[in-house]
This record gives C-alpha cells, sequence and structure tokens, in this order.
C-alpha cells in the first residue's frame, strides 16, 4: 500500500506521511522493469514478482523479453496490503532455482517496512546457492536494515532519496550485472543545453541505439535519452576540447540520422568545435581580483590592428575541485569585454574563455586565477627586535635549524613569575570590614554596662551618714545663716570655691 504514494517521514515510520499527487512509486516500478528489459540481449531471461501479505508471480522468467512486453506484463500491478519482503524473497528464490542461467541476480525494490524481519538468513541461503541480491530502497524513510541485507546477499545498496532516480538505477544495476550496456531502442534526443555544435538545429531525427555511458562530474551533457543518459557531452581540459557520441554513425542506430539533412552541418560544427582554432586575433587577457570580486577583461584585435565587436564571449571558471562558472562577458569598450564573479573562494581557478561570431569559435584562450587571503593576513607584521628582547628577558635560546632540539632541553633555573594580588586582598578588606564593625560595637556595649554596674553598687553606712547629714543652720565667724554653702555638696568645685571664700573673708577679718 505503500507504493501508492511517495513515504516522506523520515528513518521512522512511526508517523507516517505520505505525499498526495506527482507520480506513484508503483509507476515508477513498472518504467523501471521496463529500462531493465532493454539492456536485455536475447540470450537473457527475466522475470517479476510482486508482493504484499503474500507474492505473486507476474511474469515468469521470459527470454528475448522485449520492453513493450513487460510493460503489458506489469500493467496491472496495483498497491494493496501490507509489505512482506520475506515472501517476495522466497518467491524470487523459487523462480531462480528452476531457472537455468549461469549468472542469477534479484533486485528488490521496496521500503522495507513490514513483516518478517530483516531476511539476512534467506539473503545469506539464496547468496549459497549462487545467487546475489541488489536492494532499492524506495525513496526517503526507508528501513535502515536494507544495507546489510544487500551486503549479506552479495550485491549493491542504492539508497534513493527521490523515487524519479529508480529507473536509472534499475537500468544501471542490470548493465553492471551482465556487463555490457547497449540500449537498443527507438530514441529522440533531448537537447539539455545551449552549445556551439548545436547552433541552428533546433530538432533531432530518431535515433535506434546507443552506449550507456556515465557523465563525469566536469562534463556537459548536450543531447540526452529520454531517461536521461548520455547522448552527446562536451568536456574541456586545459586548451584541449573533447566530445562523447554514444550512439553511431552508420544504419544500426543512424540510419535515420545519416539521412538527415541537418547531419553534415551537425557533424562539422561538433568537429570544428573540438580542433583548435586558428583566429588570427590578437588576444590579450586580464585577470585579477579587486574588492571580493575576479575581474575578467578580454581585448580583441585582428592581425592588422583593427577590433572586433561581434563576437559573444563567455569565460568558464573551473575549481580545483570540479566546480564551473559560466560568466558571460560585456562588451564595454570596442574590441574589449569584461566580466565579473562575485567573491570566489579563495583557491586557483581556470578560467576559459571562449568567443564565436556568427555561429563559428573565433576565440579560445586559458588563463589562470588566484585569489589569495585576505589582505589583512598578507601584511608584513615582523618584528625581530621584540623577539630578541622577549628572549634576553626570559633567558631563552634562540632556534634555528641546526639547533630547534635545544628549545627542549633540560635547564637547572628556577622559573619564577610575578602575580598581582591586589584583588583578592580588597575582597579580604571587605569580608573583614562587618567584622571589625561588630567588634568596636561590641567593646563599647561592655564599657558601658561595666560604668552603670559601678554606679548601682551598694553603699557603706558612713556614705549614707555623709549624705544624710543636715546642713547647720550656724555659722563660724558670723556666717550668715542659710548659706547655700554649708549645704553643698564638698566634692563640687564651685562649693570649694566659695569655701575657699569664706575662708579668706574670715583672715581679713581676723577671725581665724
Amino acid at each position: 500500500g505503500s507504493m501508492d504514494a511517495c513515504h516522506c517521514s523520515g528513518p521512522s515510520r512511526q508517523s507516517d506521511m505520505f505525499q498526495t499527487g506527482g507520480e506513484r512509486k508503483i509507476d515508477i516500478a513498472k518504467e523501471a522493469m521496463v529500462q531493465a528489459a532493454t539492456v536485455l540481449t536475447p540470450q537473457d531471461k527475466l522475470g517479476v514478482v510482486a508482493f504484499d501479505d503474500d507474492a505473486e508471480t507476474v511474469l515468469d522468467p521470459t527470454q528475448g523479453i522485449t520492453g513493450d512486453q513487460v510493460a503489458n506484463s506489469v500493467a496491472n500491478m496495483e498497491p494493496r496490503g501490507g509489505t512482506r519482503v520475506r515472501a517476495g524473497l522466497r518467491a524470487a528464490e523459487e523462480m531462480l532455482d528452476n531457472t537455468d542461467a549461469r549468472i542469477k541476480h534479484v533486485i528488490l525494490l521496496t521500503d522495507g517496512w513490514g513483516h518478517g524481519g530483516d531476511n539476512l538468513d534467506l539473503a545469506q541461503q539464496m547468496r549459497d546457492k549462487g545467487m546475489t541480491l541488489t536492494v532499492v530502497a524506495a525513496g526517503s524513510g526507508s528501513a535502515e536494515y536494507l544495507e546489510q541485507l544487500a551486503q549479506t546477499g552479495g550485491g549493491r545498496y542504492y539508497p534513493t532519496e527521490h523515487m524519479s532516480e529508480v529507473p536509472q538505477i534499475f537500468l544501471q544495476e542490470t548493465v553492471t550485472t551482465l556487463g555490457n550496456y547497449i540500449v537498443e531502442q527507438p530514441i529522440t534526443p533531448a537537447v539539455t543545453a545551449e552549445s556551439p555544435v548545436l547552433s541552428g538545429i533546433t530538432s533531432f531525427p530518431t535515433l535506434y541505439g546507443y552506449n550507456g555511458t556515465t557523465m563525469k562530474e566536469t562534463a556537459r551533457q548536450v543531447l540526452a535519452a529520454g531517461n536521461q543518459a548520455p547522448l552527446l557531452a562536451t568536456w574541456q581540459f586545459g586548451l584541449g576540447r573533447a566530445a562523447a557520441w554514444t550512439s553511431d554513425t552508420n544504419t544500426r542506430w543512424g540510419r535515420d540520422l545519416v539521412a538527415w539533412p541537418e547531419f553534415p552541418r551537425f557533424a562539422s560544427q561538433m568537429m570544428s568545435w573540438i580542433l583548435p582554432t586558428r583566429s588570427g586575433q590578437n588576444v590579450n587577457t586580464e585577470v585579477r581580483v579587486s574588492g571580493g570580486r575576479a575581474e575578467i577583461t578580454v581585448g580583441l584585435g585582428d592581425e592588422n590592428g583593427p577590433t572586433r565587436s561581434d563576437v559573444a564571449m563567455t569565460a568558464t571558471v573551473i575549481g580545483s575541485d570540479g566546480s564551473r562558472q559560466e560568466v558571460p562577458l560585456t562588451q564595454v569598450a570596442p574590441g574589449q569585454y569584461r566580466g565579473s564573479l562575485s567573491s570566489p573562494a579563495t583557491g586557483t581557478y581556470l578560467v576559459q574563455i571562449a568567443g564565436s561570431a556568427e555561429g563559428r569559435a573565433v576565440v579560445q584562450e586559458t588563463a589562470g586565477l588566484v585569489v589569495p587571503y585576505s589582505a589583512e593576513y598578507r601584511q608584513d607584521q615582523a618584528n625581530p627586535a621584540l623577539l630578541t628582547q622577549l628572549r634576553e628577558l626570559t633567558k631563552g635560546t634562540e632556534l634555528n635549524f641546526t639547533n630547534a632540539a635545544a628549545a627542549f632541553a633540560a635547564t637547572n633555573e628556577r622559573v619564577s613569575r610575578a602575580q598581582e594580588i591586589g584583588l583578592p586582598l580588597l575582597w579580604l578588606a571587605l569580608l573583614l570590614l562587618p567584622l571589625d564593625i561588630a567588634v568596636r560595637r561590641l567593646l563599647l556595649w561592655s564599657r558601658g554596662k561595666n560604668r552603670s554596674t559601678k554606679n548601682q553598687e551598694p553603699r557603706t553606712k558612713n556614705q549614707e551618714q555623709i549624705e544624710n547629714r543636715e546642713p547647720s543652720t550656724e555659722t563660724r565667724g558670723g556666717g550668715e545663716s542659710g548659706n547655700p554653702s554649708a549645704s553643698t555638696n564638698p566634692d563640687d568645685p564651685l562649693a570649694r570655691l566659695q569655701a575657699a571664700r569664706d575662708r579668706a573673708r574670715r583672715r581679713l577679718k581676723g577671725e581665724d
């Protein structure tokens, strides 16, 4: 049932989420089987097993079957039920047991979620019989054990992110297993990129076969078959160029091509693009980095001096990792073309400059581009005097290529260093301040308590008699009666002064 739509829930299927619309998985699987049939030879056999909760033989092993016959056989397959991989593998094993063949190979297409465990025991059993098993994971979210299943079965594992890749994988896997890669079926070439080879050509006649190939990372696909297999690819390496035509130019696959009125033009343009160009142009190329941009400037001139302004100019910047970027060059003056590339990464690049006029290549030039580190890293910041001063202060050793090991020699000198302790002392003072305040307050409280205790001590009998003594109403030497000084505390300074005054008066009067 999961083959009815795209399963997009990631590596876990605890929360299913199916994408509606688009081509169903089951229909892509049917196309994959048709593609596999196109590369079979008349001596090869192909059979199809479908499985849900149970397995069903859709197509018995048939020798010399065509893609159309396979399409008719699998047309009625519809998604339903669960996913029991073990049932499908059992049916495939039984089918191959009853088939006489030198190579017995199974391509399993499934997302792996269902009943029956990982089936590693069954894969090992099939391998022991000489049967190999390749597993194609049906889109993202497929079970993780499928890779181990393919390894146990002695085949290959293809973790497809998108189901659209499955037909090409079936085709590639079939060819890899059979050891050849020849596709013989009617094909209408499709233009996938602009190229001088196709200048003035808008359509192609039918081809009847091609040799299967794989694109290089730095190649450019110009023509493709219906399944996006390369028919014409071009590649430029330095000043050299190459073109790969995967069909033929005779009556086997290209009988309509050689009878096509535009075939001479197509063949001549392909050869013209490959062969070196002797344009007779004076080409001056300048590539430089300025303000975070790589600027490419090309100047053209004929041998006699006049400039050319009718050339369509482009530059292809190729990185060391094989990345390519097309930079159009715009005419900024008679015979002068300029373009720029924004913020190129640090590294080295190959710049291939190509110019064409009237459908023919007239300029081929190659230049180099080096993007250095930022200018701030290239400033001369050496300071030998500072290094010498540091060495003398630290009593170190000056190293060179002859005594570099001296830096690691043991020394008897003590190593010391100064350490700032102002901040720890400040924290200690802040911690002791509350303690100091508390001690001072405690001492003051203690003194006040002692003074209060002295004032409250019991008085003696003599002290009480002195304090309770009545003042005398008589004064010596005619003293005034009721003088306040007579009842004044003798310890009072004022009283003592009054007593001294009274004594002085009495002396003057002759009383003392």
